[in-house]
């Protein structure tokens, strides 16, 4: 068996994308207004229900934050009070946990900073 190129594979799955997308259409599967609340709800469903994710995007809307430039002009705590629906966590050993890592992370992703891995 000859090993695919990486971009063979792409190729590939780009013709698969393309294929099921002429046979089926546009499933609008993902609730969202615009590709960055896509990329931002994507990352805050790691962690937690999707019910959560859509509270937290409601506050950043309502605050006019649902955007790059929008979370750039946040304070991180701020973000971190927008997004406590989503980044809140319960922990049986501990309690309530506020991940306010992972709002510094994303902050600093959105500002374009490299984040160090802890």
């Amino acid at each position: 068996m000859t090993k695919q190129s990486p971009n063979d594979s792409v190729q590939r799955l780009r013709q698969m994308h393309d294929q099921l997308a002429q046979a089926y259409g546009p499933q609008h599967w993902w609730p969202a207004k615009s590709p960055f609340e896509v990329i931002l709800g994507a990352y805050l469903t790691q962690n937690t229900s999707w019910k959560a994710v859509e509270v937290s995007l409601g506050n950043l809307r309502k605050a006019d934050a649902l955007s790059i430039v929008g979370i750039r002009n946040l304070s991180v705590d701020k973000l971190r009070e927008l997004l406590a629906q989503s980044t809140e966590r319960h922990d049986t050993t501990r309690g309530p946990f506020l991940s306010v890592n992972a709002c510094a992370a994303l902050a600093q992703l959105i500002r374009g900073a490299v984040c160090a891995q802890r």
